[in-house]
């Protein structure tokens, strides 16, 4: 097993590192695809990028549309919460 740094993941195995590694490149490929065809159209950026929390997607976006507010999906953080919270404070946080 290898050290790994605050930015990346905290998982076992070099396997899985390579695995979110390729999937990230991936990530911003798409994104910067995205740009190009929107650049390409002569559409500007979209006012709102929403991406699930992954750094890459955070960065990606950031890189290819600066004047795009970003903001996070709201189910992927209430499927956060929901793994996290306690079962009794469940009701208190689904508001």
């Amino acid at each position: 097993m290898h050290s790994c740094s605050a930015s990346k993941p905290k998982i076992k195995g070099r396997g899985y590192y390579e695995t979110w590694r390729r999937a990230l490149r991936r990530t911003r490929r798409a994104v910067r695809r995205s740009s190009r065809i929107f650049n390409r159209r002569g559409l500007a950026d979209p006012p709102l990028a929403v991406t699930d929390g992954v750094p890459g997607q955070i960065r990606a976006v950031e890189t290819c549309f600066p004047r795009a507010l970003r903001q996070r999906c709201l189910v992927h953080r209430m499927r956060n919460l929901r793994g996290k919270a306690p079962e009794s404070q469940w009701p208190e946080i689904a508001l």
